[in-house]
């Protein structure tokens, strides 16, 4: 641009910007990972939490944090902070739990 090819200078910028663009969405896309939260009430038994938890993980879903809190004196209530590839439907997140017949509700929040 400095020798006068101001026309040369303003195409290559272009064009670096829209390969730049490209490849940067093309790139989140292929590496985007969803947060999002289950919640589950289960009858008090720390062999379900396991399993739970197993579950996610065999599922490719990272447990990030968990709050566990007793709602009656047989029930627990256990907030899970995940990230995954996918979001998380209660449809879905059921059927990862239907082997635990201790489970007696599941509630899930994804965000992006």
């Amino acid at each position: 641009i400095g020798s006068g090819l101001y026309i040369i200078g303003g195409i290559s910028t272009c064009l670096i910007l829209i390969i730049q663009i490209i490849f940067h969405k093309w790139r989140l896309s292929a590496d985007m990972k969803i947060f999002g939260s289950v919640v589950v009430v289960l009858d008090n038994d720390t062999e379900s939490i396991d399993r739970i938890e197993e579950t996610l993980k065999q599922d490719g879903i990272e447990v990030i944090s968990n709050r566990i809190k007793r709602i009656e004196d047989d029930r627990i209530k256990i907030s899970y902070s995940i990230q995954s590839n996918y979001e998380i439907s209660a449809t879905k997140a059921a059927h990862l739990f239907r082997t635990i017949p201790e489970l007696l509700s599941v509630e899930t929040h994804n965000e992006v």
